[in-house]
């Protein structure tokens, strides 16, 4: 069995089948295909993921993260907290490493993956240093959704 540690997403599973049987990958897919991996080539991958929760529950479940398969950074837009998790070491996510130093290059470096993110969509959770708590009344929206951010 191969065993594979780069981050991948649901959203390359369609653009890996499509490769795999040799149909034309069209440009607008958001994944990539997963073949190259597959067949162990030093595919040019990314190194992290973004990923969002929206607050369809409740407004404090609200969260975007990012990962690089071994660290995942939480931010919940609601009060701008912050949450670091080591998930080699703790898969659980239950030892927040967020103000341990030994973190705080992987802190430093997965924050600016998502203030770039954020300052890339419009969204006013940054100032361009650091991350921020959304203004009262927003909701946050994925550009997937054709929407940035929307009042209530």
């Amino acid at each position: 069995m191969q065993k594979c540690d780069r981050v991948v997403t649901l959203s390359d599973i369609m653009p890996t089948v499509l490769d795999a049987a040799g149909v034309t990958i069209p440009n607008t897919c958001d994944g990539a295909s997963m073949m190259p991996l597959v067949r162990g080539e030093d595919a040019d991958w990314r190194e992290t993921v973004i990923c969002e929760h929206c607050a369809c529950y409740s407004p404090e479940q609200e969260n975007v993260f990012v990962t690089d398969g071994h660290h995942k950074l939480i931010f919940f837009p609601l009060d701008g907290s912050l949450q670091l998790f080591d998930l080699d070491h703790d898969p659980g996510e239950c030892k927040n490493a967020l103000d341990d130093p030994d973190y705080r290059a992987i802190r430093d470096k997965l924050t600016e993956k998502l203030i770039g993110e954020f300052t890339m969509r419009g969204w006013p959770v940054t100032d361009g240093e650091r991350l921020l708590a959304k203004p009262q009344g927003m909701v946050l929206t994925s550009p997937h959704a054709g929407i940035y951010g929307v009042k209530q």
